[in-house]
Protein backbone atom coordinates (compact mmCIF):
# COMPACT_ATOMS: atom_id res chain seq x y z
CA UNK A 1 0.00 0.00 0.00
CA UNK A 2 2.85 2.39 0.81
CA UNK A 3 4.34 1.68 -2.59
CA UNK A 4 1.10 2.62 -4.33
CA UNK A 5 0.88 5.88 -2.38
CA UNK A 6 4.47 6.75 -3.28
CA UNK A 7 3.81 5.87 -6.91
CA UNK A 8 0.67 8.02 -6.97
CA UNK A 9 2.55 11.02 -5.54
CA UNK A 10 5.38 10.52 -8.04
CA UNK A 11 2.93 10.21 -10.94
CA UNK A 12 1.06 13.34 -9.88
CA UNK A 13 4.34 15.27 -9.83
CA UNK A 14 5.30 13.91 -13.26
CA UNK A 15 1.99 15.04 -14.78
CA UNK A 16 2.94 18.64 -13.98
CA UNK A 17 5.59 18.37 -16.70
CA UNK A 18 4.06 19.45 -20.05
CA UNK A 19 6.19 17.03 -22.09
CA UNK A 20 4.94 14.10 -20.03
CA UNK A 21 1.33 15.08 -20.66
CA UNK A 22 1.98 15.26 -24.40
CA UNK A 23 3.61 11.84 -24.52
CA UNK A 24 0.85 10.23 -22.44
CA UNK A 25 -1.83 11.50 -24.81
CA UNK A 26 0.10 10.38 -27.89
CA UNK A 27 0.37 6.90 -26.34
CA UNK A 28 -3.35 6.98 -25.59
CA UNK A 29 -3.98 7.97 -29.22
CA UNK A 30 -1.98 5.00 -30.47
CA UNK A 31 -3.94 2.63 -28.24
CA UNK A 32 -7.21 4.23 -29.31
CA UNK A 33 -6.17 3.90 -32.95
CA UNK A 34 -5.41 0.23 -32.50
CA UNK A 35 -8.81 -0.21 -30.87
CA UNK A 36 -10.69 1.38 -33.75
CA UNK A 37 -8.41 -0.29 -36.32
CA UNK A 38 -7.15 3.03 -37.69
CA UNK A 39 -3.83 3.94 -36.09
CA UNK A 40 -3.40 7.17 -38.07
CA UNK A 41 -6.64 8.65 -36.78
CA UNK A 42 -5.79 7.59 -33.23
CA UNK A 43 -2.38 9.24 -33.38
CA UNK A 44 -3.93 12.41 -34.81
CA UNK A 45 -6.48 12.54 -32.00
CA UNK A 46 -3.78 11.88 -29.39
CA UNK A 47 -1.53 14.61 -30.78
CA UNK A 48 -4.40 17.10 -30.95
CA UNK A 49 -5.46 16.53 -27.34
CA UNK A 50 -1.87 16.29 -26.12
CA UNK A 51 -0.84 19.53 -27.81
CA UNK A 52 -3.79 21.39 -26.34
CA UNK A 53 -2.98 20.18 -22.83
CA UNK A 54 0.75 20.79 -23.39
CA UNK A 55 0.20 24.46 -24.22
CA UNK A 56 -2.26 24.81 -21.35
CA UNK A 57 0.25 23.39 -18.83
CA UNK A 58 3.04 25.51 -20.33
CA UNK A 59 0.97 28.69 -19.89
CA UNK A 60 0.10 27.78 -16.30
CA UNK A 61 3.77 27.19 -15.46
CA UNK A 62 4.82 30.49 -17.03
CA UNK A 63 2.07 32.35 -15.15
CA UNK A 64 3.23 30.81 -11.85
CA UNK A 65 6.75 32.19 -12.34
Amino acid sequence: MKFLKKFYIWEKKQMENPKTVLSVWVAFGVLFGIGIDNIGVGIAIGIAIGTALYTNKKKKLSNKD
